[in-house]
């Protein structure tokens, strides 16, 4: 039997000096221990004026009783989850316009609604409703906690037995199916030694696998021995706390996006933003992995990710077990979310930019001169795929040189660029300038000040519109359908019909007064927000200037 070593337990003993001092974070969902690693922010030079307060640690390292940095929001302010939290403490809230009608009777309520769908106050509806599944009823007993639907569970000395794991491609399977089988957690399993209210394990209404934890846990099964240390029910005891993932589209940078948000929201909801943690993806198959974003891991793990191959044929015990928030929920965040219109900024994806800009130490590059920092810095994102690829590029990038106002760049985020390069490039970007498609979501590391023009949103007019306004951007997309015009009717060979499934030509001089349009809001905002100090110079690597 293998054994893997403690490196720490699940919540945050490192927070006690706060709470000390009349801080609420949130309920923590389990016991608190040492070990934790906060935000490591400890020089901010490169980050933004307008950055999210919880990150301006430096002030307030007496409330949290050490050197380290804290993720705790600032003196007297809370993240907006927190019981008692009043909206005039809270980080920030949405802006509105327009009507209330139909979303609410009042501006409040509209405020209000687009902060539960979006906003910190999307977390508060999980973290309320945990409730105990499987109760423990002496030290070392298993335990099972988990929110409304099973979209959010914790668990500690849980048992999962894959000696009978079948993890081979079945006949006519696909592969989206064979990542996620839903029967792969048959009777007796997976379980521990607790009390189960079995009544708390029914189906709920939205339990497809990118929905809920259902299929996985419904089968729980109670033990009559303890699964916490090696003993004959265990061939490998895992100690460092472990995270399973149900991903998303791995090669689809909008997709995979919602598994990381997602997972940053179920940080807050357990209390805890640690590296020191053993990420699991729960993948079924034994396909290989193919993670074109897997540097994002960064920000959350030091260790490797694992495979539920690599337990194969073994009986695994994992001390403590945190089951996150799911990509596709039904008014989640943020596939497909409905959100209040005229409404914009979630303090929420404002902060996971900003947790991400600096756990992966992404730099805000130097501008040599007055003239070169007051230029509104454009990326275009070129696209080198079989539909929607814009035939005069050359042409409508040429028209933004004729204005001194822009800095042009085109870039093509492939795999001649690391990820982290990528956003890099993106985020010292003013405007950021692509058709529909998945490289729009580098909007989410857009400085805070920015625009998004989808050139053609091609007939799906929320889906970027409504990621921009979460993320508390401008947006833009082309205005006179007459001045665009498609290569052919489409040549896809299912859905031909469809205005995706072509290249486009666009109108320069349109082109030039929609971006301009753009800059005007974008600048006045950036003259307000953008720090003066001076940056490191851009890598040679990513110098790519029309």
């Amino acid at each position: 039997m293998e054994t893997v070593d403690i490196y720490f337990t699940w919540a945050v003993r490192g927070h006690h000096a706060c709470f000390l001092i009349g801080v609420i974070l949130l309920v923590l969902l389990g016991g608190a221990e040492a070990g934790v690693e906060s935000v490591d922010n400890s020089d901010l030079a490169h980050l933004d004026v307008g950055l999210t307060d919880f990150l301006r640690y430096k002030a307030d390292r007496a409330r949290c009783g050490s050197d380290e940095p804290c993720t705790l929001p600032p003196e007297g302010k809370c993240w907006g989850y927190e019981k008692n939290c009043a909206e005039t403490k809270q980080l920030s809230m949405p802006e509105c316009t327009g009507s209330p009608a139909p979303h609410a009777s009042t501006m409040e309520g509209k405020i209000q609604k687009f902060h539960e769908q979006a906003g910190f106050a999307y977390a508060k509806q999980f973290s309320s409703s945990m409730e105990t599944v499987c109760e423990s009823q002496s030290d070392g007993d298993s335990s099972l906690t988990c929110s409304k639907d099973l979209a959010h569970c914790r668990a500690t000395n849980l048992y999962i037995d894959f000696r009978e794991a079948d993890f081979k491609k079945r006949p006519e399977e696909r592969l989206a199916t064979a990542r996620l089988r839903p029967d792969f957690i048959g009777k007796k399993m997976l379980g521990g030694k607790c009390r189960l209210t079995k009544s708390k394990l029914g189906q709920p209404k939205y339990s497809s696998h990118l929905q809920s934890w259902w299929a996985e846990l419904h089968n729980f099964h109670v033990m009559d021995e303890q699964t916490n240390t090696k003993n004959k029910h265990c061939d490998v005891v895992v100690q460092t706390p472990v995270i399973f993932m149900k991903m998303d589209a791995k090669v689809n940078l909008y997709h995979h996006f919602c598994d990381f948000v997602n997972l940053y929201v179920s940080q807050h909801i357990n209390g805890s933003f640690s590296r020191d943690v053993q990420i699991i993806d729960w993948d079924t198959s034994d396909y290989p992995n193919n993670d074109l974003f897997e540097q994002t891991w960064d920000a959350f793990t030091k260790r490797k990710v694992k495979r539920l191959t690599d337990y194969g044929g073994k009986r695994v015990c994992f001390n403590e077990v945190l089951f996150p928030l799911l990509p596709r929920m039904v008014f989640g965040l943020f596939y497909n979310m409905p959100v209040v219109p005229d409404c914009s900024g979630s303090s929420l994806m404002e902060s996971f930019s900003h947790f991400l800009l600096n756990r992966l130490a992404v730099q805000r590059w130097h501008t040599k001169t007055e003239l070169e920092a007051r230029r509104v810095r454009v990326t275009f994102l070129s696209r080198g795929t079989r539909y929607r690829n814009v035939l005069n590029e050359e042409e409508i990038l040429g028209t933004l040189k004729t204005v001194g106002r822009f800095s042009v760049r085109r870039v093509r985020y492939d795999r001649d660029m690391t990820f982290r390069e990528q956003i890099e490039s993106s985020h010292n970007s003013d405007i950021l300038i692509g058709m529909h498609g998945a490289g729009l979501t580098h909007m989410l590391f857009l400085p805070e000040w920015a625009g998004v023009f989808e050139i053609y949103n091609t007939e799906d007019p929320n889906c970027y519109k409504d990621l921009a306004a979460i993320r508390g951007l401008y947006y833009q997309t082309w205005e006179k359908k007459k001045l665009l015009f498609p290569q052919d009717g489409g040549h896809h060979k299912v859905d031909s019909a469809k205005p995706k499934f072509t290249d486009y030509r666009f109108d320069a001089k349109e082109f030039l007064r929609l971006v301009e349009k753009l800059a005007d809001r974008v600048q006045q905002k950036r003259d307000k927000l953008r720090p003066k100090a001076k940056q490191p110079p851009p890598p040679d690597a990513i110098k790519t200037e029309l």
